[in-house]
């Protein structure tokens, strides 16, 4: 199972893939889909459903645990 740490550590590296190595245009273009992020690999994938983007990422390549959020919105990492 997936304890809080782990998740944790995943949503923290995934948000900071997600707005250092992704460039400004490409999200600009998939604005409103999701994007499922291997932080490890450098691999990322749009998709306009949750399932099709970690679906197209897996593709590449196995991920034991994908970062996945909706490109565009905002979101608030809360500390334990």
């Amino acid at each position: 199972t997936l304890d809080n740490q782990t998740a944790r550590e995943i949503a923290v590296r995934g948000e900071q893939f997600y707005r250092d190595r992704i460039p400004n245009q490409e999200l600009a273009k998939h604005r409103e889909e999701y994007v499922a992020i291997d932080p490890d690999s450098g691999r990322y994938a749009f998709g306009r459903t949750l399932g099709e983007a970690v679906a197209l990422l897996s593709a590449s390549g196995p991920v034991p645990l994908p970062f996945v959020r909706l490109v565009g919105m905002t979101l608030r990492l809360k500390h334990a």
